[in-house]
């Protein structure tokens, strides 16, 4: 017996057998033994089909602001020098490591009385002695932020005024303790580290995600993207999903470190460019990441907010770069209809109608009546006496009416249909 293995298409993996019988006197061939992996495939040192990872940082220009959210802005408050309210400030039970090169190596720890600005370029510094920050010691949840429907936060609750409580004043005076950071803290050097690395948005997530891809091997594709940029081709602004070998990681690292925020948050148009690039089908593209059918691609976007349609001096969505799929087709709202926690704030609301039909059969029985009349007359011959002269004379019409009844059965079938409606609003059945 024979057997042929063709591979006819890089997308498309298909198996051709042919089978011929050469001789009816060959052994019986027994099939070998399947082994069954031990492990999942994609994590196995020798897989072929390496997944591919596309980063997409938020590069907008809310990413060079030094609090999170956006309520907790006033430089003058409790909450903007607390982690109590602050997602970017310093918190004295956090770790501030420094971040790593592409050969996994640390940066050097930032210096307390001459800190760096911004711990990936520029030369300046900052004395950071007699630096403040404030400990909460209330009993509100850290970042316990909470909004309404229209994404306001809530003003009325105890959190909102604790945090947004100028320094000195009620109620953030009785709950928040200040801390003054010296060369002589036991905390300068961690301190220190936070100011170059981690102060704002773009620092800390620089920081990070640069820490957590050193953990990757080359078993990984890695590319990157910046949401203002329209780039598709290989370079300081784009990076193609390649082997994550050491020149693939220096690329990825510069282009990680060296990016500015600026700009507004086209977010729907940058997953839109991974979508088409995956698929072979971004305008200007020139390199194909997708190897083999069964590989995976992902897409990892770090944002700090909600979407919009971006603008100047960054990337405005246009009829090239938007949410379109891979027709060119606008994508539109796919979460609509969907309940919590995909349901984003909207009014959603869904009829759903169930017909059901009813079948009935009823017996009918018809009733036809048949009516045959007949008539007829009799002549006479009537003599006028002996001799007279005779005559014709009609008698009176005899008439004769005849009735025949038959009835027929039959089973009649009607179909009647009822249909029931349920309106849901927001996942909710009314």
């Amino acid at each position: 017996m024979w057997y042929s293995l063709k591979l006819l298409s890089r997308r498309g993996l298909k198996l051709l057998f042919g089978v011929g019988m050469f001789s009816a006197f060959l052994p019986v061939a027994f099939a070998a033994l399947t082994e069954i992996a031990a492990e999942p495939v994609i994590t196995r040192q020798t897989v072929s089909a390496k997944p591919n990872l596309m980063f997409i940082l938020d590069d907008s220009g809310s990413m060079a602001r030094a609090y999170m959210p956006d309520e907790v802005s006033n430089p003058g408050s409790y909450g903007y020098l607390s982690a109590q309210c602050n997602g970017v400030a310093y918190d004295p039970l956090g770790t501030y490591l420094p971040p790593v090169d592409s050969s996994g190596n640390s940066f050097v720890n930032s210096t307390f009385l001459s800190a760096r600005d911004n711990g990936y370029s520029g030369s300046s510094t900052t004395n950071l002695n007699n630096r403040d920050y404030y400990i909460y010691t209330g009993a509100q949840k850290k970042m316990g932020w909470t909004y309404d429907a229209s994404g306001n936060p809530d003003t009325a609750s105890t959190f909102y005024k604790e945090c947004q409580s100028n320094i000195g004043s009620l109620p953030g005076s009785a709950k928040f303790t200040k801390v003054t950071v010296t060369s002589t803290s036991s905390e300068a050097q961690k301190f220190s580290n936070w100011y170059t690395d981690y102060r704002t948005r773009r620092l800390l997530m620089r920081t990070a995600v640069g820490r957590a891809v050193a953990q990757m091997a080359d078993k990984y594709r890695v590319g990157f993207s910046r949401i203002n940029s329209t780039a598709i081709t290989d370079g300081i602004d784009f990076r193609d999903s390649k082997l994550f070998d050491a020149p693939q990681r220096a690329n990825f690292y510069n282009s990680l470190y060296s990016a500015e925020p600026s700009g507004g948050t086209p977010l729907r148009g940058a997953l839109s460019k991974i979508g088409r690039y995956f698929a072979n089908k971004a305008s200007g593209q020139t390199y194909d990441p997708v190897e083999y059918s069964c590989q995976r691609n992902y897409a990892l976007l770090s944002t700090d907010g909600y979407w919009n349609s971006g603008g100047s001096p960054g990337v405005s969505e246009s009829s090239s770069y938007g949410p379109y799929d891979l027709s060119g087709s606008a994508v539109g709202n796919q979460d609509a209809a969907e309940v919590r926690p995909m349901y984003d704030g909207g009014t959603s609301t869904k009829t759903i109608r169930t017909p059901t039909a009813t079948l009935t059969r009823r017996q009918v029985v018809t009733t036809n009546s048949t009516t045959v009349s007949s008539q007829r007359n009799f002549y006479e011959n009537d003599t006028a006496g002996c001799g007279g002269s005779k005559r014709n004379e009609w008698t009176t019409p005899q008439t004769r009416v005849e009735t025949t009844t038959t009835r027929t059965t039959s089973i009649v079938r009607e179909t009647s249909t009822t249909t029931r409606t349920v309106v849901v609003t927001n996942g909710s059945t009314t």
